[in-house]
């Protein structure tokens, strides 16, 4: 029970005694201050009234110094008066003994001037004022114990202080009536005093018993507000309960222990097309995927159980006839202590299913692309090696040839071998391709004039029993790529298309503008955002299962019979199109065809030309001095002899850091250098970095069988310059010496 309370049901503490005290006393001093305005003019108005009667009996001097200091006593209590009501409220609560202190004194004081007006403005020589007096006087004391009552160490003084003197100067007289008169004052006194008492006894209970039962009010108010809010505050929860079930994305549902469902979400509807009064009151297993409904029911019993688990998901039946994967979350629904069901969430995942399918699909793309790139070192590599050593078979070959004019049988061996070797560079080069080791030439260019060009070739090498469409798009961007590859990549998905389409079929070569929005584009993810010029070559042959789809870029790798293909034409294509800084899908089913899509960033640039120089059709001779800077000392001494033979000076390096020292050492000049790109110490570039300012009019014709990276020989230092891709033949080699020497 609370505090309160117990003072109410008779048993108060005595913090309970001492505050109802306080507060009794300071509601009445309260009472006492709100009676001084009247007070104040009543006093005003009588004593006003007293000095105008007797002034004509009563000297002047005692007359209105008697009303100077009533005057002052009554402006001091008219002061106090205002302090009080100005001061705080716990002041006048707390104070309340302190002030009823000031109170008591001002009254007293009052009470001093009307008694002393009983005494010093007594007329003794007549009764008409005596009687006045009187009456005044007594009236004061009677207005005085109205209103001072509720407190009597107010009221006593005041009334003793106002009647006791004015009681002298008849008990002074010999007069019987003036004795007689002082009796009945004597007499009215007790009367007020005793009205007084009785007075201040009421209000003191009455007070008492108030706050008596302010305790209990407050505690009934309390309780009746506590009431109130919780009710309020239910109503705010029901609120917002129904709000959150209304307008949650996830589904809400409650289901009985028998497996009916109870209660759903407005969001069933939303996610799964049914209306809600179709499943509430069902059981839920129909709503279930087959598959999953063991998984479900097992579930539910652990949610019954109270036992503690993780989401789950199942595919749920939606009012289209598909099945929506959702997940799951079930916590037991509890009537008391008791489980009477289970309360869960259910969300859709579509979405993120999707998501997770594609982030799968890129991992996928990325191990491949890391798997083509190991790769495609690995190729690099070995046709780097390969194309030193068939560099010099077709060297030593083209030595042997011109002394068996006369031997027939060894000169066909001969040119059987250079052919081989011939076999086996187009090899090396494609697998240069495919891991993109090669020096490439790109110009700026019109896709759509690459593939018009190239139409009627593509369009013998297919066939009769095959279509070839061309969809040209007008608006079509420039894009920057070597022609040559451009070419390759082209004749290598023709011949790709031709091969699935044994029977005959269409084959479809479409350009188009294609903007991307990087991430966000759901048809080309992964890809930078920017504009594309896109190349797809579509067929209607037989397609290819997933299995195949997923290895046709990976080198020696193809479906076709031993005999009839390498397996690096796809492999060429991809490396071809990764050189260029483009980007190549494919898609197919099988009895479907296939589609190869390249996406080529566009360029805002004019078409332009290469410009190289062309091997000379004159002598191959000279006496010009070459610088030859080769590592592969096989390789450096056949094209040593090949120009030593035609007459030229030649001076050999086996890296860069030599050949630097071997122009240190050479007084004369330098009209040509011969440089290997990829060299130790100094490869080819750096070193004619170097040589540019000693020998401003340094020619330069680069060799490369393979590159760390991808070079653009328009890039390469700024002199005049060609290149040749091992394994060349020495008669190239010479009529691109002779070519470059004699342009001036």
């Amino acid at each position: 029970m609370p505090h309160n309370a117990e003072s109410f049901a008779g048993n108060p503490s005595t913090d309970d005694t001492e505050r109802r005290e306080r507060q009794v006393c300071a509601e009445q001093v309260r009472m006492l201050f709100s009676g001084v305005l009247a007070t104040f003019l009543a006093s005003i108005f009588n004593a006003c009234l007293l000095v105008f009667v007797q002034r004509e009996i009563i000297a002047p001097p005692m007359v209105y110094g008697w009303l100077a200091y009533f005057m002052l006593v009554m402006t001091g209590r008219t002061i106090l008066a205002y302090f009080y009501w100005r001061a705080p409220e716990a002041d006048r609560v707390e104070g309340a003994s302190r002030w009823e202190f000031y109170f008591a004194l001002g009254a007293a004081l009052s009470g001093l001037a009307w008694g002393g007006a009983g005494s010093l403005l007594y007329a003794p020589d007549s009764l008409f004022h005596q009687v006045f007096l009187v009456f005044v006087v007594g009236g004061m004391a009677a207005g005085g114990a109205a209103i001072l009552f509720p407190r009597l160490s107010v009221a006593i003084p005041f009334l003793v202080f106002t009647l006791v003197p004015t009681l002298v100067p008849y008990f002074l007289s010999d007069d019987t009536l003036h004795r007689t008169m002082g009796t009945m004052l004597i007499l009215y006194l007790l009367i007020l005093l005793a009205s007084t008492i009785r007075t201040n006894r009421t209000l003191h209970i009455a007070l008492g018993l108030r706050y008596d039962n302010e305790g209990l009010i407050r505690n009934l108010r309390a309780e009746i507000d506590q009431r109130r809010q919780a009710e309020v505050a239910l109503r705010e929860s029901e609120t917002r309960y129904r709000h959150l079930v209304n307008s949650a994305v996830d589904v809400i549902f409650t289901v009985r222990k028998d497996a009916v469902i109870n209660s759903l979400s407005p969001s069933f509807t939303t996610t799964l097309g049914w209306d809600v009064s179709e499943w509430v009151g069902r059981a839920f297993p129909p709503i279930i995927y087959p598959d999953d409904l063991a998984a479900a029911m097992r579930y539910f019993a652990l949610g019954l159980a109270g036992t503690a688990h993780q989401t789950f998901e199942l595919r749920i039946l939606a009012k289209s006839g598909a099945y929506v994967p959702m997940e799951f979350v079930l916590t037991p629904q509890h009537a008391g202590d008791a489980i009477v069901g289970v309360f869960g969430f259910a969300r859709d995942i579509t979405e993120r299913k999707q998501t997770e399918a594609a982030l799968k699909q890129s991992e996928e793309q990325l191990l491949q692309s890391q798997k083509m790139e190991a790769v495609g070192k690995l190729a690099g590599g070995i046709a780097h090696e390969f194309n030193n050593i068939l560099q010099v078979i077709k060297g030593y070959c083209y030595f042997l040839l011109p002394e068996l004019a006369q031997q027939e049988s060894l000169r066909k061996d001969v040119e059987g071998i250079e052919q081989s070797a011939d076999r086996a560079a187009g090899l090396t080069n494609q697998l240069l391709a495919f891991s993109r080791r090669q020096v490439i030439m790109p110009r700026v260019l019109d896709l759509n004039a690459i593939i018009v060009e190239q139409h009627r070739m593509l369009d013998r090498l297919i066939g009769e029993s095959i279509k070839l469409e061309v969809e040209l798009a007008p608006d079509l961007p420039r894009v920057k790529a070597d022609p040559a590859q451009i070419g390759q990549v082209l004749l290598n998905l023709v011949n790709n298309a031709r091969d699935a389409m044994p029977s005959g079929g269409v084959l479809t070569i479409a350009t188009a503008n294609r903007l991307l929005r990087g991430d966000r584009d759901a048809e080309y993810p992964g890809i930078p955002q920017g504009v594309y010029a896109t190349l797809k070559v579509r067929d209607t042959g037989c397609g290819m299962p997933p299995a195949v789809l997923e290895r046709i870029f990976e080198p020696f790798f193809t479906t076709k019979e031993v005999g009839k293909g390498t397996g690096l034409g796809l492999s060429t294509v991809y490396g071809l199109i990764a050189q260029i800084g483009g980007h190549i899908r494919v898609t197919s089913r099988p009895g479907q065809g296939t589609c190869f899509t390249i996406l080529l960033p566009a360029v805002r640039q004019v078409v332009d030309d290469l410009g190289m120089e062309k091997p000379s059709d004159g002598p191959l001779t000279g006496t010009e001095t070459i610088l030859l800077a080769e590592d592969e000392s096989a390789v450096r001494q056949v094209l040593h002899a090949a120009l030593g033979a035609k007459g030229y000076q030649v001076l050999e390096a086996e890296n860069g850091q030599a050949a630097l020292q071997v122009c240190r050492d050479h007084a004369g000049p330098i009209h040509l250098a011969i440089v290997d790109l990829v060299m130790p110490m100094l490869g080819g570039q750096g070193l004619v970095r170097q040589l540019a300012p000693r020998y401003p009019n340094l020619k330069i014709l680069y060799m490369s069988g393979y590159t760390d990276q991808p070079v653009d020989l328009q890039e390469l230092p700024d002199v005049k310059k060609a290149f040749l891709q091992k394994p060349f033949s020495s008669e190239v080699l010479l009529r691109t010496v002779r070519g470059l020497l004699d342009e001036s």
